[in-house]
């Protein structure tokens, strides 16, 4: 499987520690599943094609950012 080249914040790492913490996948095995559901979201807001939806998904890539 291809590594990804994606960097978490801090606070971004210590979700995914808590989450492995309180499962049986290990970190990598989390955050694919959290950006193939986040993908499928985002799928599914632009497949609706309102601006709004739009407009929402570029607010939440600013947020994401920071």
């Amino acid at each position: 499987m291809e590594r990804l080249k994606i960097r978490f914040s801090d606070t971004t790492d210590l979700q995914l520690d808590d989450l492995a913490s309180k499962s049986d996948l290990n970190k990598s095995d989390i955050a694919r599943a959290a950006m193939a559901f986040g993908i499928g979201k985002i799928q599914m807001l632009l497949a609706n094609g309102s601006e709004a939806n739009k407009d929402f998904l570029k607010i939440e890539a600013l947020k994401a950012r920071q």
